[in-house]
């Protein structure tokens, strides 16, 4: 399955073309005059286009989550569309076979998307699916237990530019 990417500048009033990063210079002059939340909440727009492109495409099921770093977390918090979470999922497995990590609870919502801060993370928003697979435990002093596993499917990438470096 192909890879959905899109771009959106941190730096407030830089339009970028959501599907390419390139700069977009509007030939009418027209300048952003709100303010960086206003703009903050347009990082909100793109994830949710992510995911509504993946959607059309695919129609893969399963709840829609996002990987952020640190500093994507603060802009997130700052939307009106961010819930901060009760801590619902009690495990949720992320990366590949090789680097597995567990994500204990999601950190809140935007919208319908569970937000989870990886530290690791430098500067992309990770889209993905929360894919349900029931995995057997077998343990030697009680019977096998069916245990359903909640899967992190990575299925889009927004990139954040202009992120300050460190």
């Amino acid at each position: 399955m192909e890879l959905t990417k899109l771009y959106w500048s941190r730096t407030p009033g830089k339009f970028v073309n959501k599907k390419t990063g390139e700069d977009v210079n509007f030939d009418n002059g027209y300048v952003f005059n709100g303010t960086v939340r206003e703009w903050y909440e347009t990082l909100v727009e793109t994830i949710i286009d992510a995911c509504n492109t993946v959607h059309r495409r695919d129609e893969f099921g399963g709840p829609w989550a996002a990987k952020v770093c640190p500093d994507i977390t603060c802009i997130l918090m700052c939307s009106v569309l961010y819930k901060l979470d009760t801590g619902k999922f009690e495990h949720v497995y992320m990366g590949d076979k090789n680097e597995m990590k567990v994500f204990d609870l999601g950190i809140g919502r935007v919208s319908n998307i569970t937000v989870f801060e990886d530290k690791e993370l430098r500067e992309d928003v990770i889209v993905g699916r929360l894919v349900e697979e029931e995995q057997l435990i077998t343990n030697t002093d009680v019977s096998p237990t069916l245990v359903a596993k909640r899967t992190f499917k990575h299925v889009a990438t927004v990139h954040v530019l202009d992120m300050p470096t460190m």
